[in-house]
């Protein structure tokens, strides 16, 4: 089980990551690498404020491609997001973010020897 599905999946990731970066670095890079503004978009429970708080830099000044790369592994980091990308769109960085789902109730079936309360204290720690 060398690599297995868990890791080719984790390889595939990276590579898309890195295929991401690359295209939005080049792209950034050609643009001037200025943003007048930073824009968020698909944020529902996360603050586009938060979200922006990423970026180790304000409106207006130079974007690395670095800094981007720092910024998106930083959002990926958090575990709050399935997606992030990052583009650049007429003079703004566009900063797109799908969330993760957030469960919102915990059932437990078929359990005889434990109680519900047991298993539940289990999950929340």
């Amino acid at each position: 089980m060398n690599g297995g599905w868990f890791g080719k999946t984790i390889s595939f990731l990276a590579i898309v990551l890195l295929f991401v970066v690359g295209n939005v670095a080049v792209s950034w890079s050609a643009a001037g690498g200025a943003a007048a503004s930073v824009v968020v978009e698909g944020n529902q429970r996360v603050d586009a404020d938060t979200i922006c708080s990423y970026f180790a830099t304000d409106p207006g000044q130079s974007l690395t491609p670095a800094k981007i790369d720092e910024a998106l592994k930083s959002l990926y980091a958090t575990g709050l997001f399935s997606d992030v990308t990052i583009s650049h769109r007429g003079g703004r960085l566009v900063v797109s973010v799908k969330e993760n789902e957030v469960i919102n109730r915990v059932a437990f079936e078929g359990n005889k020897k434990l109680k519900d309360e047991q298993l539940a204290s289990e999950v929340q720690s």
